[in-house]
């Protein structure tokens, strides 16, 4: 996006060819926005911390819906294409808590890669792959999975405490937020590096 992102938006296209590639470089954008609201949602919600919106539960239940629908449209039709099997349709909704699970490591990512002049770009580090489990991962820097976790421990507190308060919604947020950070958490440092060490 920095790199490129001038030279596509001066460059001789159609102005839907720009703003398309646009947003495909830009798309990870949005993780520190997600990030933002995993971060301040318990404080707002429980604590009384002030916000600048009040959307409400039922519009905020609505746009996760939404957010939902909009993922089994894509993915749905992405997997038909394929011929994927009508089995892996269950896996769309997990969509959405993986993204959030990221967001963490994917806005550390982005604003290194706006801000650090020589930076790689490591998506996956992989680290080979065994024709009888798959392919294995390296984790060269798990400090951010530290946080994930913590992120995750945090959440089943707020969730604990959103329930212990008859705040039902609230406190489904915020379980799914937990297994999220988790997820994606405890999967990095659990992930096996060369040799079948993590």
């Amino acid at each position: 996006l920095r790199s490129l992102g001038w030279t596509v938006l001066r460059g001789d296209l159609p102005l839907g060819s720009k703003l398309m590639m646009f947003m495909h470089m830009g798309r990870h954008g949005i993780d520190p926005l997600i990030l933002m609201a995993a971060l301040t949602s318990p404080f707002t919600t429980l604590y009384g911390l002030a916000y600048l919106v009040d959307y409400t539960v039922p519009v905020n239940a609505s746009l996760l819906a939404l957010v939902g629908l909009g993922c089994l449209v894509f993915y749905g039709s992405a997997a038909r294409y394929v011929r994927s099997p009508a089995i892996d349709a269950l896996l769309i909704p997990l969509v959405v808590p993986l993204a959030i699970g990221l967001s963490l490591s994917y806005s550390v990512a982005f604003l290194r890669g706006l801000v650090l002049r020589k930076s790689s770009f490591v998506r996956t580090p992989k680290a080979g792959f065994d024709n009888r489990t798959g392919p294995r991962y390296r984790v060269r820097k798990p400090l951010v999975a530290y946080l994930e976790v913590a992120l995750g421990l945090a959440h089943a507190y707020f969730t604990y405490v959103a329930f212990g308060r008859e705040q039902i919604a609230e406190g489904a947020f915020f379980a799914m937020l937990c297994g999220s950070f988790l997820w994606v958490g405890i999967g990095t440092l659990t992930s096996r590096g060369v040799g079948g060490g993590s």
